[in-house]
């Protein structure tokens, strides 16, 4: 039940911080950070995006011991999925997993879901602080198109997801990584090729999403200024130790 007294908090800082409308609507429990001006997917890839999120979040919500005990965020970006949050077992984290794998379209699901008590209201709001930061930060960063990435913070941890070249995503995770608050960096982007990359930004209204682009996911700790970018075909994030 914590996650949809979060919704509400998270939903109405969506519109201050974010001011896209499907996060505001269908985001729930993290703070995100999205935009879809000059998106590198298709305009026919940013909906189906839209609906994956609808769906994964009532697919959660319809399930009683995920709604009940977890708190857990869905977010989708050229049809993958990233879940975070907390769980109180394995079971309901694998639970979480396979409802989402069950929604029409997705390709990938990133279980990020940790094995833990809810985050409070003050984390939540410490989250915020930083998605707003962020937001603020890539705006005003030259040579970064910020509307081909979005994220989440959860519990301090920021997770990338987008679909840019290497260039772009290496800004894009130095902004983070300075980001006040930060304590881990966890990218799962698709890095797509620079002539791709400059075609995107031209046309990016008409232009189909990169399917043979690969995934590139790291986990690094904040203060490090070079990325650590390790690219996985299929396996789990692994995580670095983290030194404040």
């Amino acid at each position: 039940m914590q996650a949809f007294s979060k919704l509400f908090f998270v939903g109405i800082f969506s519109v201050l911080s974010t001011g896209c409308l499907p996060v505001v609507l269908l985001g729930a429990g993290a703070a995100t950070g999205t935009a879809l001006s000059r998106d590198s997917r298709s305009l026919q890839t940013i909906s189906d995006d839209t609906d994956i999120q609808f769906q994964v979040n009532q697919a959660l919500r319809k399930d009683q011991a995920i709604y009940d005990q977890a708190d857990i965020s869905p977010l989708v970006f050229n049809h993958i999925v990233l879940l975070v949050g907390q769980a109180p077992s394995e079971a309901l984290r694998a639970e979480a997993e396979q409802l989402t794998q069950k929604i029409p379209k997705v390709r990938r699901v990133y279980n990020q879901i940790q094995i833990a008590p809810n985050v409070g209201a003050i984390q939540v709001a410490n989250d915020a602080t930083i998605s707003t930061n962020i937001k603020a930060r890539m705006a005003i960063t030259s040579n970064l198109n910020s509307n081909n990435f979005t994220y989440v913070v959860e519990n301090k941890v920021v997770y990338l997801m987008g679909l840019a070249n290497t260039e772009q995503t290496r800004i894009a995770t130095d902004v983070i990584r300075n980001s006040t608050g930060v304590k881990k960096l966890v990218t799962l982007v698709e890095i797509m090729s620079d002539h791709n990359a400059s075609h995107s930004d031209a046309n990016s209204a008409t232009m189909p999403a990169d399917t043979n682009s690969t995934p590139a996911l790291a986990a690094t700790d904040a203060a490090v200024t070079t990325p650590a970018t390790t690219t996985i075909a299929n396996a789990d994030v692994s995580f670095q130790p983290v030194a404040n």
